[in-house]
């Protein structure tokens, strides 16, 4: 599996604006004195960027009762809320869904409904 990609911005979110600079500085000296490992650097900034995406994002299933995802329910994310509308709209949009496929409804998912409704590659 893929590790996902960090960013600078991630890491200042993780930071957070209650430590100042030589704190982080104490942190990356760890890392690179080997007293902190990489992977747990990697999993302290992905545990806030996860809760930081849970809180910003909204989740949903699109359910096709009639066309080429025929009897699928199609799980999509987005940073805003959505109506129905919209959401079939962003899984027409992300190549989810055709413009062809009958929308039965729209379900809200929880971010865990969410991950365990991604096929698995």
């Amino acid at each position: 599996m893929k590790k996902e990609w960090i960013e600078t911005e991630d890491v200042l979110n993780w930071h957070g604006s209650d430590h100042d600079i030589e704190e982080l500085a104490e942190y990356l000296a760890g890392i690179i004195n080997g007293e902190i490992s990489i992977e747990t650097a990697y999993s302290d900034v992905m545990s806030c960027k996860e809760e930081e995406e849970e809180e910003d994002s909204f989740y949903y299933e699109v359910h096709v009762v009639e066309g080429l995802h025929d009897g699928f329910g199609v799980p999509i994310k987005s940073d805003t809320e959505l109506d129905d509308g919209e959401a079939i709209q962003l899984a027409i949009d992300s190549g989810k869904i055709t413009e062809d496929d009958v929308v039965d409804y729209v379900e809200p998912l929880t971010r865990e409904e969410y991950e365990e409704s991604i096929p698995e590659e």
